[in-house]
């Protein structure tokens, strides 16, 4: 049987999610940014990483990281923020790995274009 870690946020991340919730002009992205903060308190607490729940997969170029979310979302974010402007951060990134441009095209959503390079790197 593995042992769970008991896993505390701290009350200002309990807060800034409860307003999340009620706040229904606010995304998941933002609750997901506030966890990825948090996880360098937790992973130095735990001495180890840790992944948020459901998140599949994440993907490292230059200084972005690139994660497959639930349900597919994509989120790209850079020193734990989101990333302005994702899908050019995604587009270079799958021109980087050699991705056929058809599947690059500016006028995909970030999360087609997210979709075809996760598919590409298990390829």
């Amino acid at each position: 049987m593995s042992k769970k870690n008991d896993l505390n946020l701290s009350e200002s991340t309990l807060e800034s999610l409860r307003e999340y919730v009620d706040d229904f002009g606010m995304t998941v992205d933002d609750v997901v940014l506030k966890l990825i903060k948090e996880n360098k308190s937790l992973e130095e607490s735990l001495g180890q990483d840790f992944v948020l729940s459901g998140e599949k997969e994440a993907h490292h170029f230059k200084d972005y990281v690139i994660h497959k979310l639930p349900k597919g979302k994509i989120l790209v974010t850079h020193n734990g923020l989101k990333a302005s402007n994702m899908k050019k951060i995604l587009i270079e990134a799958g021109r980087e790995l050699g991705m056929d441009e058809n599947e690059l095209n500016p006028d995909f959503t970030t999360y087609e274009i997210g979709r075809f390079l996760f598919k590409h790197l298990h390829a």
